[in-house]
């Protein structure tokens, strides 16, 4: 609560030269007979909470069951296909689009989407029944905790951090392919969109290995399929 007090003589406000109070206000201190009133004014609420983090969880429709991480949207991974130029990263394209004043057929002064498929080729077991599959994914909000990172080559997180997901590091093949070149971290438990199969002209997603060139093995080692988790905070 903040209190002001304002005096004045009858017709004449007298106007306060004191010290500032904390709140602004200036303490008035009334030596001749005078009339005084104090007005308080409270103070309101806080305002609404700015905690909460987003991240996409790749290769899953669902968020994971993590205190209280909720689904923002489900959606299809898309991507510049692996022989054009075009967008850098990959997108969780909404499976229900909302458009305004589209133009009939392909254009020529466009970049172009498309489905982006596991070419999981002599991929760890987990990645055996989607090879050649388009990805699915979802956008997961976290109304308790601020910050997120992608941790690579790990599959933990660090003390007093919520694990959200872990898997493997995706991205485009390092020969003849200008797409995509981010990489984003699929979900161990990889699901693939329902009816998709394998297609030529594709968006794609490769396995990353390491070499031992500038990095240092052990305790890397040349060929190992690159992990990845997602924490909170």
């Amino acid at each position: 609560m903040v209190e002001l007090t304002i005096c004045w003589q009858p017709n004449k406000q007298i106007h306060s030269k004191g010290p500032l109070l904390a709140c602004g206000f200036r303490l008035i201190s009334c030596k001749f007979t005078a009339i005084c009133c104090t007005h308080s004014k409270h103070t309101g609420a806080p305002g609404p909470s700015t905690n909460g983090v987003t991240y996409t969880r790749w290769g899953r429709t669902t968020c994971p069951s993590t205190q209280g991480t909720q689904l923002v949207y489900e959606g299809t991974t898309a991507g510049s296909p692996y022989y054009e130029a075009g967008l850098a990263d990959y997108l969780c394209l909404h499976k229900e689009p909302e458009f305004l004043q589209p133009a009939a057929g392909l254009q020529d002064a466009r970049a172009r989407l498309y489905g982006t498929e596991y070419e999981a080729l002599h991929s760890p077991p987990a990645f055996s029944n989607v090879f050649r599959h388009d990805a699915p994914c979802s956008v997961c909000y976290t109304p308790t905790r601020g910050t997120k990172i992608t941790i690579p080559g790990r599959v933990t997180c660090p003390a007093s951090w919520t694990k959200e997901y872990h898997g493997f590091l995706m991205s485009n093949s390092y020969h003849q392919h200008r797409g995509s070149r981010v990489s984003v971290c699929v979900d161990i438990n990889a699901e693939s969109v329902a009816g998709s199969a394998a297609q030529h002209v594709k968006s794609l997603f490769y396995f990353i290995e390491t070499t031992c060139t500038g990095v240092k093995c052990p305790p890397y080692f040349e060929g190992a399929e690159i992990t990845c988790v997602v924490c909170t905070k």
